[in-house]
């Protein structure tokens, strides 16, 4: 069971490893014990968690929107969004379209095993049908 915001999903333990999940860094966190957190906020001077945006997740009647403000949007991508899969994933890693997905949905990992500790998801945006 993976507990978020008053939320509770329910998944098949067989399908997911569980100690990846609990583990692997999360995006779009100021802070979080026991666990490694990125946010656009880090490392920008004292009063930079003021000046970042938040990160919007939209649920339209139709649609869910992960990211509304990113720049590439995973749903329909072009050649440019598959330009910055390549670039965002750091030296000698690609980040593939599904992988992306997955860290703009559930702000990390949750079957990818690839090292995820300094990628760069903020620029993508992702709408999956309801």
């Amino acid at each position: 069971m993976i507990k978020r915001a008053g939320v509770i999903i329910t998944n098949n333990p067989k399908d997911y490893n569980i100690n990846l999940i609990n583990s692997a860094p999360i995006y779009w966190t100021y802070r979080r014990k026991n666990r490694i957190y990125h946010d656009l906020s880090h490392g920008w001077g004292s009063n930079s968690q003021w000046r970042t945006e938040f990160r919007l997740d939209v649920e339209t009647e139709n649609t869910f929107v992960y990211n509304l403000k990113g720049k590439y949007n995973l749903s329909n991508p072009a050649e440019e969004v598959f330009d910055k899969l390549r670039c965002c994933a750091g030296e000698g890693t690609v980040l593939e379209l599904q992988e992306a997905i997955e860290l703009v949905v559930n702000r990390q990992f949750i079957k990818c095993t690839k090292d995820n500790n300094d990628l760069w998801p903020y620029d993508f945006k992702y709408t999956e049908g309801k």
